[in-house]
């Protein structure tokens, strides 16, 4: 089995190497990883710039976003993965609002355009004091389930065109956690407040209610799921599904230009 393995929070994460040490046990793995923290920069890529690629025994470390890792591994390094892993994010990436923001996804997402399956991990934190970066074997039950995952969806090919998996794993501990199939959360609590008068700032509350371990969400949803200790995996699809707009089209009949 052939991996790609990218992340956003670039090279020097913990987290990719979870996962590395995890995935090589069975797969040919070649790290395009981003070589800064890329966190929250969504699908962003680097139209029309040159873009820096150092080569390292395990793959490559370029100067772009998680977007571009995917990219240029399969489109410029010529890797032909199998599947593409993203991750493992320090982090939860949980709810529909994230999807979108994530570095982490975005990857995966950008993967499924490119034709090949993904699955994104991210690393739940429950801890109040924040920055916290966890230790190497803090990411143990990520990676033990990304290994499984990975090996178990190709195997079975449950992955369909444009499919990816969003995966969040609580904190290595001594209890076994159940992998438990989700949704994402259609919680959001973001803010904003002026500072000054020429400034303001813009708050995401619920993610500090989640460092304080305060939060709860819908049963079945992907953050209660992480929460309660156990790995929350949501099976998505990366084309946004249209609605029903019958009603919509019928004002289209009486537009005038102006």
């Amino acid at each position: 089995m052939d991996i790609l393995l990218t992340n956003d929070d670039g090279i020097e994460g913990h987290g990719i190497w979870a996962l590395y040490n995890s995935l090589s046990n069975f797969a040919d793995v070649t790290i395009v990883a981003p070589k800064s923290d890329m966190s929250g920069i969504g699908r962003v890529t680097s139209y029309d710039q040159d873009i820096e690629i150092k080569t390292i025994e395990e793959g490559y470390v370029i100067s772009g976003t998680p977007a571009d890792c995917v990219i240029i591994g399969i489109k410029a390094l010529g890797i032909q993965p199998d599947i593409v892993i993203s991750g493992c994010n320090r982090g939860a990436n949980v709810g529909y609002y994230s999807l979108g923001r994530s570095g982490t996804i975005s990857a995966a997402i950008e993967s499924t355009f490119l034709g090949f399956p993904s699955i994104s991990s991210s690393l739940f934190i429950p801890l109040g004091e924040y920055p916290y970066t966890p230790s190497p074997n803090e990411y143990d039950h990520a990676a033990d389930a990304i290994a499984y995952l990975a090996q178990n969806v190709l195997e079975s090919k449950l992955l369909n065109e444009f499919e990816y998996l969003n995966v969040n794993s609580p904190m290595t501990t001594d209890n076994s956690p159940n992998m438990i199939l989700t949704h994402p959360s259609l919680l959001c609590e973001m803010d904003a407040y002026r500072v000054d008068e020429n400034s303001a700032r813009v708050n995401d509350r619920v993610w500090a209610k989640m460092r304080d371990s305060q939060i709860r969400d819908s049963p079945g949803t992907d953050r209660q799921t992480v929460i309660e200790g156990n790995i929350s995996i949501s099976h998505l699809s990366s084309i946004r599904r249209t609605v029903d707009s019958t009603e919509l089209s019928k004002i289209f009949p009486s537009y005038n230009i102006l």
